[in-house]
């Protein structure tokens, strides 16, 4: 009877032991469920920033090909505008030498 009883109590702690192993097993699978969760929003959230890099870089990419654009378009109109002041300057050297010698020439006639 001893034994039995022994057995008893052995059965009824193994089964307390294996209930608290269960309660523990459960709460270990639900903290493996919510630490799941929140690494599936990490990884959406990360995949979401990571579009918005790419999206980001593409834009970017567009604003540096048009400001090049830009730089070469405002370079050869400077190249022109640099080229046509000269043309004027040379023009205007030419007249001033012109008018120089016709004011010589009448001032030397009016001085006769």
């Amino acid at each position: 009877m001893k034994i039995s009883a022994l057995l008893l109590w052995n059965l009824a702690e193994s089964q307390r032991h294996v209930a608290e192993l269960r309660k523990d097993k459960a709460a270990e699978v639900e903290k493996t469920r919510v630490v799941e969760g929140l690494l599936e929003d990490v990884i959406k959230q990360k995949a979401a920033e990571i579009e918005k890099a790419r999206e980001t870089k593409y834009a970017l990419e567009e604003v540096n090909s048009r400001l090049m654009a830009e730089l070469a378009n405002a370079q050869a109109k400077f190249e022109e505008l640099q080229r046509i002041r000269q043309d004027e300057k040379d023009t205007a050297v030419v007249v001033e030498t012109s008018l120089r010698e016709h004011y010589a020439e009448l001032d030397k006639f009016w001085k006769r």
